[in-house]
């Protein structure tokens, strides 16, 4: 049974509290959180709708538990778990979300690579299209 406070854990999420998480997973992961790149989360997550829909009501309370989990676990364990519960055929989407999302502060933080890269392991995509995808889109 999870801590009071910890924030999400495996057992619990859902596909779209999944993908919130990634989201703010790709906010934090530089270690800033830029109002641009809050904006381009918001966005991405709209496109990904139908396939994942998140009621406006709930949006916050998933991002507030993202964080909670960041900040219980790590970046590491939180977008490992998170990206278990995003279904397989959104996970390209989710990825392609996340590296928007991680560029839309016009910086490449190599701390940012470092995360895409984890992101496309943890969601079992190939290597080399996306290390392609990120040098394409971060130079």
């Amino acid at each position: 049974m999870p801590t009071p406070g910890a924030g999400m854990v495996p057992s619990t999420l859902t596909p779209e509290a999944a993908v919130v998480g990634l989201l703010v997973a790709a906010v934090k992961a530089d270690g800033q959180e830029v109002r641009s790149e809050l904006r381009e989360a918001t966005l991405h997550l709209e496109r990904l709708e139908p396939a994942i829909a998140v009621a406006p009501s709930r949006v916050a309370l998933l991002v507030a538990e993202a964080g909670r989990s960041i900040a219980a676990r790590g970046l590491e364990p939180h977008v490992v778990a998170c990206a278990a519960a995003v279904p397989p055929a959104i996970r390209l989407a989710v990825f392609r979300a996340a590296l928007e999302v991680a560029a839309a502060d016009g910086r490449a933080a190599e701390r940012e690579r470092a995360f895409l890269a984890l992101v496309a392991k943890a969601l079992a995509l190939d290597a080399r299209e996306a290390e392609a995808a990120i040098r394409a889109r971060l130079g």
